[in-house]
């Protein structure tokens, strides 16, 4: 395999208009999309920087998956913010870290972000495509059917922790099916420090999955902060910028290694399977 055509850096492929106003509120990181290989699945992270609106209700061919990190790693779930999200006919007030997952076809949008202290961190999926696409739509379903469409915090069902060497790293969330019917698996951890060990090899025999490393500088939204070393298809790839990375299924990777880090990282991994299972 050809591993340039499984990772993106800042600038290989475009972020997803939104339609934010004002634009200039948010700061793309990076972006995995079709552009970079049809068989993706959509990715991409931002710094919302300002407050803004995003008006209007659409719907998607594809589930999405919103994330919400605060750049806060000694408090990973204070987001610094408050979001406003209307998902159908219920509108979600969010004011800590969290997923918000949309199943595809439902309509959502009419976003603000209210009151903010410090940037904070958005990235959104589509598990089941490579591209971003929209229509508009109308909210018919009734009240209350999309109340609790948001996980907050790092709490598996299964009650299952990861395994790192003390002080490396701080859970922030996690979703999957168990947690909330019908949404894909994606957890999201800070790191703090180098690590010479991690996940051993695998493979998911039933998923594709993205891998994602972000900075936590607003100001500089290229830059890591960071030496990230990756495994995949037998061969490690050394990172210094934000990177997503795409691991097919039955495709080996890991481990993570984390040679040197001047700064906290955000660490996340996510697929397209309402459950973590590795072979």
């Amino acid at each position: 395999m050809n591993r340039r055509d499984f990772y993106v850096l800042p600038g290989d492929c475009k972020a997803p208009d939104f339609g934010a106003v004002p634009a200039e509120a948010i700061a793309p990181i990076v972006t995995f999309s079709g552009e970079h290989n049809k068989r993706c699945l959509l990715a991409s992270a931002s710094w919302i920087k300002a407050p803004l609106e995003v008006a209007g209700l659409r719907k998607h061919a594809s589930d999405e998956l919103h994330m919400f990190v605060g750049n806060n790693p000694d408090a990973p779930e204070k987001l610094s913010a408050t979001v406003s999200f209307q998902i159908e006919n219920d509108t979600l007030t969010i004011t800590e870290s969290c997923f918000v997952f949309i199943p595809k076809g439902v309509a959502h949008g009419n976003v603000k972000v209210l009151d903010m202290e410090k940037p904070f961190i958005h990235f959104v999926s589509h598990p089941q495509t490579s591209e971003y696409a929209s229509e508009p739509a109308k909210a018919t379903a009734p009240a209350g059917k999309y109340a609790g469409n948001h996980v907050e915090r790092y709490e598996p069902v299964s009650g299952i922790m990861p395994e790192a060497p003390e002080g490396f790293l701080s859970e922030i969330l996690w979703i999957d099916g168990a947690k909330l019917a019908g949404a894909p698996y994606m957890e999201c951890v800070w790191f703090h420090q180098s690590n010479d060990d991690g996940p051993p090899e695998h493979v998911h025999a039933d998923m594709d999955e993205f891998v994602g490393f972000l900075g936590n500088d607003p100001e500089n939204p290229g830059q890591l902060g960071a030496h990230i070393r990756f495994k995949l298809d037998g061969k490690y790839i050394d990172f210094h910028q934000p990177t997503l990375i795409f691991a097919p299924r039955n495709v080996a990777h890991s481990p993570i290694l984390v040679p040197s880090l001047s700064r906290d990282v955000v660490h996340f991994t996510g697929g397209n399977l309402g459950s973590y299972i590795r072979n």
